[in-house]
């Protein structure tokens, strides 16, 4: 898995260096979160205090708000989405590719790593996301600010707590709670 990391970190790095101004902005985080947000309260009541908390904390976090500077961001990138072969690695399925924050990617990535497998023949996750941000920083060799990638991986992790209901896990209920818990835990 290390060579992995890496060598997907370049590609992602790679990726973000492309020209965005032929996409358009994502839509409206405001109103993602909202909708998030109201399909959760419904389908688990129990969690409204803690749904509404971190609603309110993501619309208002100025990481999630729009720049200056827009890059090629993937939007749904994660290990399903990557082609790893001899020395190379694709990026593959750009349906929901647009102009934004690239840490965007990288933060989505990291909540993905957490959602992944948990059987134990998977990536311990902490140090997984550590090193694809660490090769991440070292391609384009700049620091990013690992705050704004928390922040995405929360706002990742709030959406992705819907997953459980869809898939018609038997204990979906718990999931959400600690998708969303995460999401708490993770949120700067």
């Amino acid at each position: 898995w290390p060579d992995a990391l890496e060598r997907t970190a370049r590609a992602v790095a790679e990726m973000h260096r492309a020209e965005a101004h032929m996409f358009t902005e994502t839509t409206d985080i405001t109103d993602q979160i909202g909708q998030v947000r109201g399909m959760l309260t419904r389908m688990v009541p129990e969690c409204q205090e803690l749904v509404d908390s971190l609603s309110s904390r993501l619309m208002t976090s100025d990481a999630l708000k729009p720049s200056a500077s827009s890059n090629l961001v993937h939007g749904d990138l994660h290990h399903g989405q990557l082609l790893i072969g001899e020395g190379k690695v694709g990026v593959i399925d750009f349906d929901r590719v647009h102009g934004g924050d690239a840490l965007e990617d990288v933060g989505n990535f990291c909540a993905q790593l957490w959602l992944g497998p948990r059987d134990g023949r998977g990536w311990e996750f902490e140090p997984a996301c550590e090193q694809f941000i660490d090769g991440y920083e070292r391609a384009r060799q700049a620091r990013i600010d690992r705050a704004r990638v928390s922040t995405w991986m929360a706002l990742s992790l709030f959406r992705s707590a819907l997953t459980p209901l869809g898939r018609f896990e038997t204990s979906w209920r718990q999931r959400v709670r600690t998708i969303l818990a995460e999401a708490q835990r993770v949120l700067p």
